[in-house]
């Protein structure tokens, strides 16, 4: 608590009469009484029964949700309701939700937290986050805790992939064909491909785009990066995310086999066998066309001997 003086300045001086600290005082209700939020009774498994589910926080739009969503970097996404009714909030220690129009939002405590539920988001550990719920009149607390949900995710491995995915050509330097499910698919940079139960389906018509983006359309998501050369192989580029979007993971998949296959002994001795056969064929020829030029050299040789004088007159000279 600050005061204010009779002109409505700030009360600084002495120091110990700017700023008193009131201690808090649990209101205290009649036995029996409780409350309620819209049709949902508040007690400790509130939020279970608001179908809350909390994965950590969405990789997926933390990197591709552009300025629309760039208040979700560093926050926790929760999710409340299913189906068609599910929504989600974004949340860090200390934020503040109130109910409104049947659902939590995110407010900053004032004018627009007045008379409503206010949900405070106490403490985020590894496995468990902490809320106080307070009722409209700030008189009444209780604490409300969730624990965070496990996904186990088969997509882990990239070699999962490999064999969903068969490279059929390039049509242009940045569009690529693939084989996927048994079709012919068109791919380039920056599309999406969605893992469904009847095999993967590329997100193409705005309303799917945005059901996946609000949580509506589920599944593990591929978003292809292009095909890579790297010595002399090629390999498909892109990110998985997980079908709660809380895990993402870099993959590069090999897109064809490299066709040098190890040679057999046998293959080996015979390769051997014709190097030394070629070697010869050709010493044999160099042989027959050098041979009447070492004929010649050999009579001129021996017409220079004949003319040559002898030693006893080379060593007088």
């Amino acid at each position: 608590v600050t005061f204010e003086n009779e002109k409505g300045e700030l009360i600084t001086e002495p120091e110990s009469n700017a700023k008193f600290r009131l201690p808090e005082k649990e209101f205290s209700r009649t036995a029996g009484t409780s409350w309620e939020i819209a049709s949902f009774k508040v007690d400790g498994t509130l939020l279970a029964r608001q179908k809350v589910r909390w994965f950590g926080p969405d990789r997926f739009l933390e990197n591709h949700g552009g300025k629309d969503y760039h208040f979700v970097q560093g926050k926790q996404r929760i999710d409340f309701g299913e189906n068609e009714d599910i929504y989600s909030v974004f949340v860090k220690v200390g934020d503040t939700l109130v109910w409104e129009n049947n659902r939590w939002q995110v407010v900053e405590p004032g004018e627009d937290s007045l008379g409503r539920p206010l949900l405070v988001v106490k403490k985020v550990d590894e496995r468990l986050m902490s809320f106080e719920l307070w009722d409209v009149e700030g008189k009444s607390k209780i604490i409300l805790n969730v624990l965070k949900t496990s996904e186990p995710w088969t997509m882990q491995n990239p070699q999962v992939l490999k064999s969903m995915f068969k490279f059929l050509g390039a049509r242009t330097r940045t569009q690529s064909v693939f084989e996927i499910n048994g079709e012919r698919v068109l791919l380039s940079p920056s599309d999406w491909l969605l893992l469904t139960p009847k095999g993967w389906i590329k997100l193409t018509d705005e309303k799917e785009i945005d059901d996946y983006v609000k949580r509506k359309l589920t599944g593990t998501l591929f978003i292809f990066e292009g095909v890579s050369r790297k010595d002399d192989r090629l390999a498909m580029q892109g990110t998985l995310y997980s079908p709660s979007r809380h895990e993402a993971q870099q993959v590069s998949l090999p897109l064809q086999a490299e066709n040098k296959a190890k040679p057999t002994s046998k293959e080996t001795q015979d390769a051997k066998e014709k190097e030394l056969k070629d070697a010869k064929e050709v010493a044999d020829l160099i042989g027959e066309i050098l041979a009447p030029l070492n004929r010649q050299d050999n009579e001129v040789k021996q017409i220079v001997d004949t003319k040559k004088p002898s030693t006893a007159v080379q060593t007088k000279k």
